[in-house]
């Protein structure tokens, strides 16, 4: 920077706002029947309607046709202000409850619902013309990058002005190939979820209440951003060909036919667009339909508040399968598009097992308690609470990658080949923390998998990381100032115990720090990285 020497440079340019209008509507209705004096049932039906978003004005959508390689602008000449998307009709989401008293102390329930999600409609604006991309690209690590005008990339040049767009007299425009586009499908069906759940509850001797409860749910179309522009197989080079780029061994092409060194050659790539149109970049299809599930078994133990003690302590088994790893977002990629049912798997916040212990306990000192309820002892004594939450929980899935090199194929992830079995050897910082000699890159020597282009055998998140062990505690006194009046101090602590959470290690096989824990984290649990926090607090109520 000081020398005026940047490694990478760029924008993004709106030319105009990609604005939308949409026009959503829902109507839903419920009843609840009381069909006999044990039995109580809960019905209702929800319809939604999503009609396709359109451009607020011509021009403020765009939308990569594939099979043309054309950009598509809305509302010009002739094209649809929504670019063709159709409308679903068939949006219905029922909700089933029932309760059922078996006994005075035996309760089931039982729940079915299905909810949606409605598409992301801002997906549209990210296209050319409407947005820029103005990025450059380094040589080699002394060269200065490079825009695709020729010229540097350097305060004095500053950027170039923004590409004037050439719109035909069909609405359309001619895309540049190394630019990465969307794709709306314009067949796209709103995701949904259908949620069920059973569960007995019983009341036990001594204020208990336990609970038993099978909890799930299948997801239906849901979305993943698939890029049509990835590799549907890879190259047939050997390692030392790739590594040298010899014969034009890359993943776009074809050894012995594409030119040296080239990116892409129409007529000799393993991308199909590539191939087809000779375009470089992602071309993402919004979305490609897949299904998820989970399934989980919950048990819960609570004690009601009875003589100042309240207890509760829940444990769940779960398993959460899909083809995206990250069921936390709008969107999702997958990691291999040479074998593709080989992406449903584990999520990445999938913890199988979970459990929380806590409790309240007001000591049975003081005013209105069982012992020393006056005098002295009950002002010294009285008002005191303590309380504290336990938390132990499963580690966070690890996902291996190996280097994707002698794979060659654009767009998918490589993985190991795992060649012993997994084993936690429990080391921390320099120490690995589980058995690196298990796993070895495709092609290497000594490597079972020696042929080029051929996947590890491991599939995404196949183990799991380390556990999470967590104790919050406190400790809180109450004094009563008038009949309306009162003062709280408390102090609580945060990881009482000081215990970390240690991240994941390093599951990448190109990484130094292969196998390696070198951090902390919450691991998705909301309770910090495990350093002691002390709080001291004052509360006065009127």
């Amino acid at each position: 920077f000081l020398i005026d020497a940047p490694t990478q440079v760029g924008r993004d340019v709106s030319l105009v706002s990609g604005s939308w209008r949409e026009t959503e509507a829902f109507f839903f209705g419920q009843d609840t029947w009381h069909a006999s004096n044990r039995l109580t049932i809960d019905a209702g039906l929800r319809w939604e309607l999503y009609l396709p978003a359109t451009a607020s004005r011509p021009g403020r959508y765009s939308n990569y046709d594939p099979s043309q390689n054309l950009l598509v602008i809305a509302g010009i000449d002739g094209n649809p202000a929504n670019l063709g998307r159709e409308t679903y009709y068939k949006y219905f989401a029922p909700r089933l409850g029932a309760a059922y008293r078996a006994t005075d102390k035996t309760v089931l329930r039982a729940g079915f619902g299905i909810s949606y999600e409605p598409f992301t409609n801002n997906q549209y604006a990210f296209n050319f013309p409407i947005r820029q991309n103005q990025g450059t690209s380094q040589g080699n690590s002394f060269a200065l990058p490079t825009f695709s005008n020729g010229l540097q990339g350097n305060f004095p040049n500053g950027f170039p002005a923004p590409t004037v767009p050439v719109i035909s007299s069909s609405g359309t425009v001619l895309p540049a190939s190394g630019d990465p586009y969307n794709v709306i499908d314009k067949h796209f069906q709103e995701p949904y979820v259908e949620s069920y759940n059973f569960s007995i509850q019983q009341s036990l001797p001594g204020s208990f209440v336990m609970e038993v409860a099978y909890v799930g749910n299948h997801g239906v179309k849901i979305p993943v951003a698939y890029n049509l522009n990835a590799a549907l197989a890879p190259s047939l080079c050997t390692a030392a060909q790739i590594a040298s780029l010899s014969a034009g061994c890359k993943a776009t092409g074809i050894p012995g036919v594409t030119p040296q060194g080239a990116d892409c050659t129409i007529g000799n790539s393993t991308r199909p667009l590539c191939n087809q149109f000779g375009r470089t970049a992602a071309t993402t299809f919004l979305f490609k339909p897949t299904v998820s599930n989970y399934n989980s078994l919950q048990a819960r133990l609570d004690h009601k508040f009875k003589n100042g003690f309240l207890l509760t302590t829940a444990y769940t088994w779960a398993k959460a399968l899909a083809y995206r790893s990250d069921m936390n977002a709008d969107d999702g990629a997958p990691d291999n598009y040479l074998d593709f049912q080989r992406n449903y798997g584990p999520t990445s916040r999938n913890h199988t097992h979970s459990f929380v212990q806590s409790y309240v306990y007001e000591l049975p000192f003081g005013k209105n308690k069982h012992f020393l309820n006056s005098g002295p002892a009950s002002w010294i004594l009285g008002g005191w609470g303590v309380s504290a939450v336990l938390t132990r929980q499963s580690g966070a899935p690890l996902h291996f990658t190996a280097s994707g090199t002698n794979l060659a194929a654009n767009g998918s992830t490589q993985y190991p080949v795992q060649i012993a079995p997994f084993h936690v050897l429990g080391g921390i910082d320099s120490q690995p923390w589980f058995d690196t000699s298990a796993f070895c890159q495709p092609t290497v020597a000594g490597c079972p998998v020696t042929q080029n282009g051929v996947l590890g055998n491991m599939r995404r998140y196949q183990f799991s990381g380390p556990g999470l062990f967590n104790l919050d505690a406190s400790l809180s006194r109450n004094f009563a100032i008038t009949e309306k009046t009162g003062l709280e101090f408390r102090a609580e602590a945060f990881s009482i115990t000081n215990t970390p959470h240690f991240s994941n290690p390093s599951t990448s096989l190109t990484s130094s720090t292969f196998g390696r824990i070198t951090g902390t984290n919450d691991q998705g649990s909301n309770v910090g990285d495990g350093n002691r926090v002390v709080e001291l607090s004052a509360r006065f109520t009127f």
